[in-house]
């Protein structure tokens, strides 16, 4: 595994770049972008180009997402077709007829119902539950709870962006990206389409745990109004990866969340190959302690949503 530690803000074990919504250029090999264009004829170290888009391609430019990816395999080398999952799908697509009740209800506490060993445990994919959805809102509310390591397989969302928060557990993120680490009191957004594994340095001997919200669409930043020019969640506070890459040849599962339900398929190599990259679309985190709240300073409280980012 290689990574550029030159580039970016170093904040852990990983560096980072910085910048909501910024358009960075990230490389582990030196001279692995182009020096112009994207897609030469021939890339250096014979690099496959490919773009991964989070919008239309003709949307206006403010609003256009998409990155450069310039990666050691085609991801759809020995490609095989994606088979449903049968057992162990907990996502749920909103089709689900509820009974509502109006009692008043409360949350017991997640429970690894697998097996009493935590070594033996879920994974991160495994310990996924849904809690809430609604289909007509295109948003879906989900706890993990899990207790081994994703090994030799990996995911991606083909329906919308996951933003995930961690409340037990310090979370290792790889992307196609890169290398995040995600602690208590941070989040990190994977947006849809772009693979990623998620593990844990505290492994084994706790359970890590957490929420996750789930959008058909992509995060943004609120206007700000009447506040100014400044506060809430500062652009300059999110984190995106830098060019992290592994070459390995060997059986790797990349399970696809698709309508609402759990796919699968097999490959040959790992898929966190990417060497370079350079664009807007692209995996973050943030730090919560750096967000700004707008109060009231003198009497009473208004309105609990002014903590909320």
């Amino acid at each position: 595994m290689s990574s550029l530690q030159s580039q970016g803000a170093a904040t852990g074990v990983y560096s980072y770049q910085s910048g909501f919504g910024n358009t960075f250029a990230t490389e582990a090999l030196p001279n692995a972008l182009p020096s112009k264009g994207n897609n030469p004829q021939v890339n250096k170290y014979n690099l496959i180009t490919e773009q991964i888009s989070g919008t239309a391609f003709t949307v206006e430019r403010s609003r256009n997402l998409r990155s450069w990816l310039y990666r050691i395999r085609p991801s759809t080398s020995n490609f095989s077709e994606y088979v449903p999952v049968v057992n162990g799908n907990n996502f749920c697509n909103g089709d689900i007829q509820f009974e509502i009740d109006p009692n008043p209800l409360r949350w017991k506490p997640m429970k690894n119902d697998k097996t009493s060993s935590i070594e033996s445990a879920f994974t991160f994919l495994e310990g996924i539950k849904t809690v809430a959805t609604s289909k007509s809102r295109n948003i879906s509310i989900y706890m993990y709870n899990f207790g081994s390591n994703m090994n030799n397989c990996s995911m991606l969302n083909s329906d919308g962006d996951f933003l995930i928060v961690p409340q037990l557990g310090t979370l290792t993120v790889q992307t196609e990206m890169g290398m995040m680490q995600v602690g208590v009191g941070e989040i990190v957004v994977i947006p849809r389409g772009i693979v990623f594994r998620v593990t844990s340095t505290d492994l084994p001997g706790v359970l890590c745990s957490g929420y996750m919200l789930e959008v058909q669409g992509h995060f943004h930043l609120p206007e700000l109004g009447p506040i100014g020019s400044n506060g809430l969640a500062n652009a300059r506070d999110f984190l995106y990866p830098v060019s992290c890459y592994e070459d390995l040849q060997e059986q790797e599962v990349i399970y696809n969340k698709f309508g609402g339900k759990l796919f699968k398929r097999e490959i040959d190599c790992s898929p966190f190959n990417v060497v370079a990259w350079h664009g807007n679309y692209s995996p973050f985190k943030y730090d919560l302690d750096k967000f700004n709240c707008i109060n009231s300073v003198n009497f009473d409280h208004p309105d609990p949503s002014i903590y909320t980012v």
